[in-house]
């Protein structure tokens, strides 16, 4: 069976940019919605391992009970796997549930947030192969893709790493150190 991760900030497009601009938001019934999507593309090849972060909306539960009430099927290929780490409410706790993650062995991680969500996750799994979409203030690493595709690429990917490999980019990373 294939194992994949997903990382979603519940909190992501709600910071004081809200009240200064004409930022995003996307409030938690749009990321549940969103995540519902993933998991029906991520049905679609069969049974599928889907290993979470745990955060207080408890958005990933919640959109496997919205796939279920439309596609029972789906819902019933899916075993949701809570990642071994403690409930993320911070950067540090998704950092922790990316480490886990890694340590499970993942095939690959499915992010909705923005690029700090991302920043915390590569921080935790620098070489994670990731399917970012964006759900945050900033997107820059974020791709506008529609949901159940992002799922079925994902199953498609864990189904055969070695095969999908050449269809990877590797995205750069720079780190910034200061002195004291």
């Amino acid at each position: 069976m294939a194992a994949i991760g997903i990382v979603v900030n519940p909190v992501a497009a709600h910071d004081v940019r809200r009240l200064t601009s004409l930022a995003r938001t996307v409030d938690v019934h749009e990321r549940v919605n969103a995540v519902a999507r993933v998991l029906g593309g991520l049905a679609a090849l069969g049974p599928v391992e889907v290993r979470y972060m745990r955060e207080p909306a408890s958005i990933v539960p919640r959109a496997s009970e919205a796939l279920a009430a439309v596609a029972p099927a789906a819902a019933a290929s899916l075993a949701l796997v809570p990642a071994e780490a403690p409930e993320a409410r911070d950067a540090a706790g998704t950092t922790a549930a990316a480490r886990a993650m890694a340590r499970a062995g993942l095939a690959c991680l499915i992010t909705l947030g923005g690029d700090g969500t991302n920043r915390a996750v590569a921080a935790g799994w620098p070489d994670a192969v990731l399917l970012p979409l964006p759900g945050g203030t900033n997107n820059v690493l974020g791709l506008p893709l529609e949901p159940t595709a992002v799922g079925l690429a994902a199953a498609l990917y864990a189904a055969a790493p070695g095969r999908m490999r050449r269809h990877l980019r590797p995205a750069g990373c720079l780190e910034i150190l200061f002195d004291d």
